[in-house]
C-alpha cells in the first residue's frame, strides 16, 4: 500500500552535511508528510528551506550540530505513537541498537529512530522497531537515502533512494 494514503506520515532525514539541494529535491515528499524529522548532523539544513517546507519540523542535534538549539534526543508524537528521536552517537549507535531502544522504552516510546552511522537500516528489536535513514549526502553503504514513517493505528518504517 501507498505510505500517502494512510492517514498520518512523518518523513525522516539524517546526516545531511549541508547537502541543501538533496532535501530541496524532496521538498514534494516532505510537503505531502504531517512532520519532518532530522535527526542530526546539520539540521540547520532543513532551516535554508523553511519558507518552502509545509510540516512542522522537529530535529536532535548530532556530533556535528556545534551550533544547533536543538536538544541530542526528543520525543515526538504522530498519530498517537510516541517516537524517540536521537542522533545515536551519545548512545553507541556505531556498535547496535541495544542503548537506543532501552532509552527509548524508558521512555515509553514505541517506535525509535537514529542517525550517525550513515547507514540506512530496520531493525525490529523486540517490542521497539528502529530505524536509521541513512544519509543523504554521504552513505557509507548502499545510496543516498531517507526514511518514511507511517501509518494509522500501525505504524510502518521505510527506507527510500534518494532517486526512486
Amino acid at each position: 500500500m501507498d505510505p500517502f494514503s494512510y492517514p498520518h506520515k512523518a518523513i525522516v532525514l539524517s546526516d545531511t552535511h549541508g547537502d541543501v539541494a538533496a532535501i530541496e529535491r524532496l521538498l514534494p515528499v516532505i510537503n505531502a508528510c504531517d512532520l519532518l524529522i532530522h535527526l542530526g548532523d546539520y539540521n540547520r539544513d532543513v532551516l535554508w528551506l523553511r519558507h518552502r517546507i509545509v510540516p512542522p519540523m522537529c530535529c536532535v542535534a548530532g556530533n556535528g550540530d556545534f551550533d544547533s538549539y536543538c536538544p541530542t534526543e526528543a520525543v515526538e508524537t504522530l498519530g498517537g505513537k510516541r517516537i524517540f528521536l536521537t542522533h545515536g552517537h551519545l548512545l553507541g549507535a556505531r556498535g547496535g541498537v541495544d542503548r537506543i531502544v532501552a532509552r527509548a522504552a524508558e521512555l515509553d516510546c514505541s517506535i525509535a529512530l537514529y542517525g550517525h552511522t550513515h547507514v540506512a537500516k530496520i531493525a525490529a528489536t523486540g517490542a521497539v522497531p528502529v530505524m536509521n535513514p541513512g544519509s543523504l549526502s554521504r552513505p557509507r553503504a548502499g545510496a543516498p537515502s531517507y526514511g518514511l514513517l507511517y501509518g494509522a493505528d500501525k505504524f510502518f518504517l521505510k527506507i527510500v533512494p534518494l532517486d526512486a
